[in-house]
């Protein structure tokens, strides 16, 4: 592991740690808490940052907070995180405590779940980004698939049956990167488009909604299919470019600080 890494596994590890610390020092007091799961967009990821406060469950936490001075944030994600990894705990980037990121949701679900009010979730995205070097070819993107069919029910399972009850679930589709690519690449933001409207937008929102949660419509908040021209750029090239940093000399996936605001608002829209 490189040092960058290190760096960013001792962060996670932080996080977790003091997310408990939080929840026992505050239980006398019958905390409520907010628990966020998933991957690098619930860490709230910036370039050179692995873990911000500057992420969608930063600011929807704000946001709930202000109605429930009494919630607490409980942030469970971890940058580079798949469906498998989550479960299973092994080649996942981060350290955890009861072996993997859903082994420490469900610890702490088991002790908390009658204070729990929200629950949070974005996963699948790292189960398909190694596709793009590929062109999303289906060699690569048929197992990816398959994978993220098999794994997010159980995820979903996990949360539902720790809880032991109905607490108010939102899980996440995803807004296209590539399209950033218009331009320079206008075959591989297309086909990305397509594979993620068509086909890996839907296979999340049918597990989601499977399981009773709701779905944060994150596809529609960033205008993805919407190719109406503004100033000569399609308007979803435009919010992509806007909202994310790989129009910058980063290029890097995830969004900015106003990017995670428009995704909180997503979620706050199914939760309320």
């Amino acid at each position: 592991m490189n040092a960058m890494r290190l760096r960013a596994a001792v962060a996670g590890l932080a996080l977790v740690v003091a997310a408990w610390a939080a929840a026992t020092a505050t239980a006398a007091g019958n905390a409520h808490y907010y628990v966020s799961v998933g991957d690098s967009l619930a860490a709230g990821t910036q370039p050179n940052r692995s873990f911000t406060n500057e992420g969608y469950a930063d600011q929807l936490y704000a946001t709930l907070a202000s109605k429930d001075p009494k919630l607490q944030l409980v942030k469970l994600g971890c940058p580079g995180e798949t469906t498998q990894s989550m479960i299973t705990g092994i080649q996942s980037p981060c350290p955890h405590q009861y072996g993997s990121q859903i082994g420490d949701v469900v610890v702490f679900l088991q002790q908390h779940s009658k204070d729990v009010r929200y629950i949070t979730i974005d996963i699948g995205a790292n189960d398909v980004l190694p596709c793009a070097s590929t062109g999303f070819s289906p060699a690569c993107i048929g197992p990816a698939l398959g994978a993220i069919k098999v794994n997010v029910p159980l995820i979903m399972y996990d949360l539902r049956w720790a809880s032991g009850r109905n607490i108010a679930t939102a899980g996440m589709n995803y807004y296209n990167p590539f399209l950033a690519l218009y331009g320079s690449n206008q075959a591989l933001a297309l086909a990305s488009n397509a594979l993620i409207v068509n086909t890996f937008n839907p296979l999340l929102e049918t597990s989601y909604t499977a399981a009773g949660a709701k779905v944060a419509d994150v596809e529609t908040a960033f205008s993805t299919t919407d190719f109406t021209p503004v100033n000569g750029v399609p308007l979803n090239v435009g919010r992509i470019c806007s909202w994310t940093w790989m129009c910058t000399p980063f290029q890097n996936i995830h969004p900015n600080k106003t990017g995670y605001g428009v995704i909180a608002g997503a979620f706050e829209a199914v939760l309320k």
